[in-house]
């Protein structure tokens, strides 16, 4: 619940200011960001490329004839086109620049937009998550900050040529560190479901891991792998029942 106040009040917040990646004291873009005259030039040349000139007349082509009637000239078209393109990309920009601020609030990422690991860290996740269920558990804290350093080490070994051709990171930057945030997203929702499972298995067998069932030392993989076990050797009645209760509605 404290998370979920806070990402609120840094969401209030930010919707009234303006994004600190783009702020002018920085030497870096106005936000929000205007359309300036080279962009202009580069859009209109890329209408003008035979691919886009390609794509453009199979879209032509693929409309109905059928009660349909020229609205315009190709040059028009172009420029509506560019005002679309235009249009996106600068809610593009503000929506990343909210973002940004928001992640600034939550203490995630410094005011130079870098990941900020003192968050991430052992030491920060102890005092934060502490007085909850998960938190009381020092094993679960130690896993949680574990994945997270992987998570660093994955961003910053991803090849920068990869980032380069995402439409998102070229555009707007921060590859990485979108890399390193939604893969710390997956060890928090893997590793949160894992001490849910733990749990489970604990009221329905008490102390698993003392049970000689072969598992292994890292009691959160092991409930993991338990579940699986036991998911796989049911029928197909009490998978039936199982997904009735617990996956979402096929009626």
């Amino acid at each position: 619940m404290a998370y979920t106040t806070k990402l609120y009040k840094a969401m209030e917040f930010c919707n009234e200011i303006q994004s600190p990646m783009f702020s002018p004291s920085l030497g870096l873009k106005p936000y929000p960001p205007s359309l300036e005259v080279d962009q202009l030039a580069a859009l209109q040349d890329l209408l003008r490329s035979p691919a886009v000139l390609s794509f453009l007349q199979r879209q032509e082509a693929s409309l109905p004839l059928d009660g349909w009637e020229e609205t315009g000239s190709d040059d028009d078209d172009e420029e509506e086109l560019m005002e679309d393109v235009a249009e996106f990309k600068q809610g593009m920009m503000e929506k990343m620049g909210n973002l940004t601020c928001v992640l600034t609030q939550l203490e995630m990422i410094d005011t130079a937009g870098n990941i900020n690991m003192q968050h991430f860290s052992l030491e920060s996740l102890t005092a934060e998550l502490t007085d909850s269920p998960a938190g009381s558990d020092p094993v679960f804290i130690e896993k949680l900050a574990t994945g997270f350093s992987d998570c660093q080490a994955i961003s910053d070994s991803w090849p920068q040529t990869s980032i380069n051709r995402h439409p998102v990171a070229k555009n707007f930057g921060n590859g990485r560190q979108m890399i390193f945030l939604e893969c710390a997203k997956k060890v928090q929702a893997k590793t949160c479901t894992q001490f849910q499972l733990s749990q489970w298995l604990e009221q329905l067998f008490g102390d698993y891991m003392n049970a000689d069932l072969d598992l292994l030392e890292d009691k959160y993989d092991a409930a993991e792998v338990a579940i699986k076990a036991m998911y796989s050797a049911s029928s197909s009645v009490e998978r039936f029942v199982d997904d009735f209760f617990w996956q979402s509605s096929k009626f």
